[in-house]
C-alpha cells in the first residue's frame, strides 16, 4: 500500500512540476505559499470593492468549484500530502481573480469558466471507500488535478499579457477552443470514476483521449496556419526580411565596418538593453552616407539580446506603397505577428471585422499598432529611409511613436526604444526636434570607406595586375575623397574597375579628372553616364530603361520591362526571342541601378533621379508621352482584340504577349494624363492621338450607366481634341484612374471598356499554361511565379498574385464578403459577410450561447448558391429566366422598336422604357418645385421643378440647391429660436384649471 502511495504521488508531484516550469521564479514561491484562508480573503476583498462601486458580480459562481476541491482535497489526502499540491490551485486562482477583477467583462466570463469547472467535479466523498479498495482509480484523480492545472496555465498565459484588456475579446474566443477539450476531458475523468471503470475501461478511455489530443492539435495548427494566411493578405506588408538579407549581403563582403557604431556613447545609450537613457533617437547623415546598411547591422546586433523583440522598416525610393504611414505600419504589424502568437488572434479579429480585403485605414492602424507594440515587454525598432517619406508621412509616423512613449507608464519606459534613420534637412529637423539625434560623419565612417575601398582596390589591382603602391594610391584617394559618403565610394570604384585598360585608369585617376568637392556625386554621375553613352551599340536603350525607371508609376519588374521592349508597334506583335534585351540591367546602366531580391529594378538613389532630371538626360514630359504611346499601342494589338481569337490566347499565352498587360491595363490613363499635365505646346504628336482613338475604338462598350467626369480633368485632356474619340477617351480615361485610387467594386454599369473582360480569359489561359509548358523557366521569365492574380486592379494583388489558385479563390471573396467570423471552425470564417451588421448578427445567433464542451457544436451551413442565368452574348446576369428573356431582346433584335411616343414619335424597344419616356420628358405634373414665398414677402428657391419629390431632395443636397434653401432654412430656425424663447403659461398657475 505503501509503495502505491508513492507511485501516485510521483505522478502528482511530475503533473505539478511541469506546471511549475512555466511559472517565474517569482510566481513559484508566492503560489507555494497561498492557502485556501488566502483565496477567501482575496474573494471577500473584491466583493467589497465591487460592493462599493454598486457593481456587484455573481460571486456564487466560485461556489460548486470550491467545493469540490474542498472535497478532491479530502480524498487525496488520505494517501499523500496535499498542501503543496492544492496550493497551485488556489495562488493561481487567486491571481487570476485579482487580475480580472479590474475589467468585468473579462471577470464574469472567469467566473463562468469555474462553474463550468465545479459542474464537472461531482462530490467525490461518495466514492472514499471505492478509492481505497480500488487503488488504480486514483490514477483518474491525477488527471482531474492535471486538467485544473492545464486551465490555469492557458488562462494565466492570457492574463499575463500586458495589453490583455485590448487582447480580451479576440482571444478569449481561441481560448474557449482549448477550454472546451479541457471540460471534455474532464467529463470523461469524472464519468470513470462515477462508472467505477476497471482498468482495461480506464486504459482504453486514455487511449481514446489521447487520439482525440492528436486530432485537436492538427485542427489547431491548420486554424492557425488559415489565420495567419488571412491575416498576412490582409496586411500585405512588404518584405522586410528580404531587405534585411540583402543589405546583410552586401556587409558580408565587409565583415568589420559600422562596428564604430556600438562604442558611440550616445548611440550606446539607446542600445544597451537594460541601462537606457535614449528612449527615441534620430540618426541623421549626408545622402549615401551607409545609413540603411548600418540600419541592417543595428538590427542584426539587436536580435542577439535575450528577451528582446525586434522590428525594422526599409523604406524604398519611389515606392508608394511603403513610404506612407500605412507601409510602415503594415511592414512592423506582419513582423510582430511572427513574434507574438498572442496577436494572431487579435489582428484575425480586426481583419474579420474591418470590412477591408487590405488594411487601408490609418486608424485601424494606429489601433493595432499601438496595442501590439505596447503588448511587448521589450521592444527595438528601426525604421530606415524617412526621407523617402512624404512630408506629411514621415511627421505622422515620428509622431505616432512620440505618442507612445510618452504615454507609457514610467517603470515601462524602457520597453520601446526607436530609432530612425534619415537624411539632415531643415525640415526633418522640426519633425525630430523632440528627440536626441546623432549625426554620422566622415570622422565616423571614414574607416568603414577605408575598408571597402581596400577590398575593392585590391580587386583593380587584380584585374589591371598594379603594384602595391599604386593599390594603397586609389585606396587613399577614394576613402578622402568619399568624406563620409558611401555611395561616392561605391559609384566611383565600381566606375575604375569598368574601365578597358590601365591607361584609361590612369587617366581618370588624374586630380583634375576624379571627382572632387561638394559636386562629387554629381561628377560620380556624369562620369558613369559618359561611360554608358560610349557604348554607342546599348546607350539608347540605356536612356530608355533610365526613363522608365524615372516615370514609372510603380516599380517594374525586370520581366515587364522585357516584355515592354519586345513590343513591335509597327507590326503589332511581342518579339521576345528577337527584341529582349540579351543583357540585365546592370551591364545597361551600371552602378546607376538597383536590382531586389522580388525581381524590380530602381534607381540606386533618388539623388540619380534628381541628376538625370537636372542635367536633361531625362526628358520627363517625353518618357511619359513615350510610356502613354506605348501602353494605348500595345493594348490596341489583335492579341487583345475583343472580338473573339480566344483559340488564339494559348498562343499568344506561350508567345510571352501578355508580360506587359497588367502595367499597361493598369496605367496607360495615368501616364496619358501626366503627358498632358506636363507638355509645353498646345499641340499633341499626330501619332499620340491616332493611337489613342484607334484604341478607343477597339475597346469601346457602351455603358448602361454614364459617370460625370469632372471638369478639370476635362480641361486637361482638351488638347487631345481632335481626336474624334475624345469624349469617349476621357470618359475611359477618368474611369480608369478612378477604379485604381477605389476602395470598392468597379460599377459594370459604367465600365466603357472591354479591356476588363479580356484581363480575365487571358489570366485563365495563362493559370492553365503554367501547368502545361513544356518550357517552365521560359515561362516564369515572361509571367513570373505568382500568377494567380486578383481582378481588382486597385489591389496590390492585381500584379504581384499569389503562388496557388487556392490562396488567390480565398483572397478574391473578401473584396465582396470582407466581414467574417472569427471563431474557430466556423464555416463563416471562410465564406464571410457582406456587412458588419450581419456578421454580428451571425455571430450573436450561433456563438453568444456556443457550449464548446458539447460533443456537436452548432455552426451554420454554407448558403445554397443561387441559381443565376447568364447573357451568352454579354456579362449580364440574372436571377429569373424570363428577365434574362426581356434581356435578349436587345441582342437579337437590336433595331427593333416596336414602342412609340405618342407625343414626339421616338420608338423604343420596350414597353417600360417608352413609358419611363413619357413620364419625365410629356408629363404635365410636375408638382415638386424648388421654390416659394417667405413671410416678408420675397421669394426663395431657383423655381427649377421636378418629377419626383427624391429628385427635388437630391437637388436640394447639392451645393447649388444648398443656396436655394437656405433662406428658407433660416426663416424656420429663427420662428424655432422665437417659439423657445416665449414664455408658456403654466397649467398649474393658470386661474381656472
Amino acid at each position: 500500500m505503501a509503495s502505491q502511495q508513492q507511485v501516485h504521488a510521483t505522478v502528482f508531484q511530475l503533473a505539478l512540476l511541469k506546471f511549475q516550469s512555466t511559472l517565474s521564479v517569482t510566481e513559484r514561491k508566492q503560489f507555494g505559499a497561498t492557502t485556501l484562508h488566502d483565496l477567501n480573503v482575496t474573494i471577500e476583498t473584491i466583493q467589497q470593492k465591487q460592493k462599493s462601486e454598486r457593481k456587484l458580480r455573481a460571486m456564487s459562481k466560485l461556489g460548486r468549484f470550491l467545493e469540490g476541491m474542498k472535497e478532491y482535497d479530502k480524498i487525496v489526502a488520505v494517501f499523500l500530502n496535499t498542501s503543496e499540491l492544492l496550493a497551485f490551485i488556489w495562488g493561481p486562482m487567486k491571481f487570476l481573480l485579482q487580475v480580472a477583477s479590474t475589467f468585468y467583462e473579462a471577470f464574469d466570463t472567469l467566473l463562468e469558466a469555474y462553474q463550468r469547472i465545479g459542474e464537472h467535479i461531482y462530490l467525490l466523498a461518495q466514492y472514499e471507500t471505492y478509492f481505497h479498495n480500488r487503488p488504480h482509480m486514483c490514477d483518474p484523480l491525477t488527471l482531474i488535478y492535471e486538467d485544473i492545472l492545464h486551465f490555469h496555465s492557458k488562462a494565466m498565459r492570457f492574463f499575463k499579457k500586458k495589453m490583455w484588456q485590448q487582447l480580451f475579446h479576440a482571444l478569449w474566443k481561441t481560448f474557449e477552443f482549448e477550454f472546451g477539450a479541457i471540460l471534455r476531458d474532464m467529463r470523461e475523468h469524472m464519468t470513470l470514476i462515477h462508472s467505477q471503470a476497471t482498468i482495461t475501461q480506464f486504459t482504453e478511455v486514455l487511449r481514446t483521449q489521447e487520439v482525440a489530443k492528436l486530432a485537436l492539435e492538427n485542427q489547431k495548427a491548420a486554424e492557425l496556419h488559415r489565420r495567419r494566411q488571412v491575416v498576412r493578405q490582409w496586411l500585405s506588408a512588404a518584405n522586410c526580411e528580404a531587405d534585411q538579407e540583402t543589405f546583410t549581403n552586401v556587409r558580408s563582403h565587409y565583415p568589420s565596418t559600422g562596428q564604430w557604431i556600438f562604442k558611440n556613447n550616445k548611440f550606446s545609450s539607446w542600445f544597451d538593453p537594460i541601462y537606457c537613457l535614449t528612449h527615441l533617437l534620430w540618426m541623421n547623415g549626408i545622402p549615401g552616407a551607409g545609413k540603411t546598411v548600418l540600419a541592417s547591422l543595428i538590427v542584426e546586433e539587436a536580435r542577439k539580446h535575450q528577451d528582446v523583440s525586434v522590428i525594422f522598416f526599409y523604406c524604398r525610393y519611389r515606392d508608394c506603397d511603403r513610404n506612407t504611414f500605412l507601409g510602415v505600419a503594415r511592414g512592423l504589424l506582419s513582423q510582430l505577428l511572427s513574434q507574438d502568437d498572442a496577436l494572431l488572434s487579435f489582428i484575425h479579429d480586426k481583419a474579420s471585422t474591418s470590412g477591408q480585403t487590405t488594411l487601408c485605414t490609418e486608424s485601424i492602424a494606429k489601433e493595432l499598432l499601438e496595442t501590439s507594440v505596447k503588448n511587448c515587454d521589450k521592444l527595438y525598432v528601426v525604421i530606415d529611409g524617412l526621407d523617402e517619406c512624404e512630408r506629411e508621412e514621415r511627421k505622422q509616423i515620428v509622431t505616432f511613436f512620440e505618442s507612445i512613449q510618452t504615454s507609457l507608464p514610467q517603470d515601462e519606459a524602457d520597453s520601446l526604444r526607436c530609432l530612425f534613420l534619415s537624411q539632415d534637412d531643415n525640415v526633418a529637423r522640426k519633425d525630430f526636434a523632440n528627440m536626441s539625434s546623432f549625426k554620422i560623419t566622415g570622422s565616423h565612417t571614414k574607416q568603414d570607406i577605408h575598408t571597402y575601398a581596400m577590398a575593392r582596390s585590391l580587386e583593380l589591382q587584380a584585374k589591371f595586375q598594379l603594384p602595391p603602391d599604386r593599390q594603397h594610391f586609389i585606396q587613399s584617394l577614394v576613402t578622402d575623397t568619399a568624406d563620409g559618403m558611401f555611395l561616392f565610394a561605391r559609384l566611383m570604384t565600381s566606375y575604375l574597375f569598368d574601365q578597358t585598360s590601365v591607361a584609361d585608369l590612369d587617366v581618370q585617376l588624374l586630380p583634375e579628372n576624379f571627382p572632387q568637392g561638394p559636386l562629387r556625386l554629381d561628377e560620380a554621375y556624369s562620369r558613369i553616364m559618359k561611360r554608358l553613352s560610349q557604348a554607342a551599340p546599348t546607350h539608347a536603350q540605356t536612356l530608355k530603361l533610365l526613363t522608365w525607371m524615372v516615370c514609372a508609376k510603380r516599380s517594374m519588374k525586370w520581366r515587364e520591362i522585357q516584355c515592354a521592349v519586345s513590343l513591335n508597334i509597327e507590326d503589332q506583335v511581342v518579339d521576345w526571342d528577337r527584341k529582349q534585351f540579351s543583357v540585365d540591367s546592370k551591364d545597361l546602366c551600371g552602378s546607376l541601378v538597383e536590382v531586389y531580391t522580388d525581381g524590380t529594378v530602381n534607381l540606386v538613389h533618388h539623388t540619380a533621379k534628381r541628376y538625370l532630371i537636372d542635367q536633361s538626360i531625362v526628358d520627363v514630359e517625353a518618357g511619359e508621352r513615350n510610356l502613354a504611346s506605348l501602353c494605348v499601342n500595345y493594348l490596341s494589338f489583335p492579341c487583345f482584340n475583343p472580338h473573339g481569337y480566344d483559340a488564339n490566347l494559348p498562343i499568344y499565352v506561350s508567345l510571352g504577349y501578355y508580360g506587359f498587360f497588367d502595367y499597361a491595363y493598369a496605367y496607360w490613363s495615368r501616364h496619358l494624363d501626366a503627358c498632358l499635365r506636363l507638355q509645353t505646346s498646345i499641340d499633341v504628336p499626330e501619332e499620340l492621338r491616332e493611337a489613342t482613338e484607334a484604341f478607343v475604338d477597339t475597346h469601346w462598350t457602351e455603358p448602361k450607366t454614364r459617370a460625370v467626369v469632372r471638369r478639370p480633368f476635362v480641361e486637361r485632356w482638351k488638347p487631345l481634341e481632335n481626336n474624334g474619340n475624345l469624349e469617349r477617351l476621357v470618359l475611359a480615361g477618368w474611369l480608369a484612374q478612378r477604379q485604381l485610387n477605389a476602395s470598392t467594386k468597379p460599377d459594370m454599369d459604367e465600365q466603357v471598356l472591354s479591356l476588363h473582360r479580356l484581363v480575365a480569359r487571358v489570366r485563365t489561359c495563362i493559370e492553365e499554361a503554367r501547368a502545361t509548358t513544356s518550357k517552365p523557366d521560359r515561362f516564369r521569365s515572361m509571367y513570373g511565379n505568382n500568377v494567380f492574380k486578383c481582378p481588382r486592379v486597385n489591389c496590390v494583388r492585381f500584379y504581384n498574385g499569389f503562388a496557388s489558385k487556392q490562396l488567390r479563390d480565398d483572397h478574391v471573396p473578401k473584396h465582396e464578403r470582407s466581414f467574417f467570423c472569427s471563431f474557430p471552425g466556423c464555416a463563416m470564417a471562410t465564406l464571410g459577410c457582406t456587412t458588419l451588421k450581419e456578421l454580428q448578427k451571425h455571430e450573436t445567433d450561433y456563438h453568444d450561447t456556443l457550449n464548446l464542451d458539447d460533443d456537436e457544436l452548432e455552426y451554420p451551413e454554407l448558403p445554397i448558391e443561387k441559381t443565376t442565368f447568364q447573357c451568352t452574348q454579354c456579362d449580364a446576369k440574372f436571377t429569373r429566366n424570363n428577365n434574362l428573356k426581356i434581356h435578349m431582346r436587345k441582342h437579337n433584335a437590336p433595331n427593333k422598336k416596336d414602342f412609340v411616343c405618342v407625343q414626339c414619335g421616338k420608338s423604343f424597344a420596350r414597353q417600360g422604357d417608352r413609358t419611363r419616356h413619357e413620364s419625365t420628358t410629356h408629363s404635365s405634373s410636375k408638382t415638386f418645385a424648388c421654390g416659394g414665398s417667405l413671410k416678408n414677402g420675397t421669394t426663395w428657391g431657383c423655381g427649377r421643378e421636378f418629377n419626383r419629390g427624391d429628385m427635388l431632395n437630391r437637388h436640394w443636397k447639392s451645393e447649388k440647391g444648398k443656396q436655394c434653401i437656405r433662406p428658407k432654412e433660416q426663416e424656420e430656425a429663427m420662428e424655432a429660436a422665437s417659439s423657445n424663447a416665449t414664455p408658456q403659461p403654466s397649467i398649474v398657475a393658470t386661474p381656472g384649471i
